[in-house]
């Protein structure tokens, strides 16, 4: 099952084009238990027209502000950026059926050290709000449009009725 900030983030990107599977597993490397386990990728994605494909991870970590010090704790670290493994990748690569995958981080706020730190991991980070403020946009573009999913037309119902500016 898709999550809330998942399923927001997969309408973003839907409303650009693109092609979107959620939930992507992948085996997972002994880790220190030595234990091997599953992950999962949370979007992949791939668009038809600028042939691109992109992999992406969400974190609806609403209530925090990301800073360096994410980095320092190895299990946080490792929750952020699982989805860059190479067992993530491998399995990114079945599905895509291309080698050249975008790697992008959806987080909400974070600061600039935060930003120069993982941009060494992924291709782009997105903010939560530009993503949100994305999807507001196109929905006000076409207010009309049979809504594809209770997400959107939730945020059709807040900007009809005023909720949103």
């Amino acid at each position: 099952m898709v999550e809330v900030n998942e399923e927001i983030v997969k309408h973003y990107f839907e409303l650009q084009g693109y092609f979107v599977l959620t939930n992507v597993s992948f085996w997972k490397v002994p880790g220190k238990r030595g234990i091997k386990g599953r992950g999962d990728i949370d979007l992949v994605m791939f668009h038809p027209i600028k042939k691109q494909a992109v992999i992406a991870e969400v974190k609806g970590w609403h209530e925090e502000k990301m800073t360096g010090a994410y980095f320092k704790d190895k299990e946080t670290y490792n929750r952020l950026f699982s989805f860059v493994s190479n067992e993530a990748i491998r399995e990114a690569h079945v599905k895509l059926g291309t080698r050249r995958i975008k790697k992008v981080l959806i987080v909400p706020d974070y600061n600039e050290d935060f930003k120069q730190k993982a941009l060494t991991k992924v291709d782009e980070i997105l903010n939560f709000r530009d993503v949100l403020g994305g999807i507001i946009k196109e929905v006000k573009k076409k207010p009309k449009e049979p809504y594809k999913s209770e997400v959107l037309q939730m945020i059709r119902l807040l900007s009809k009725y005023g909720f949103l500016k």
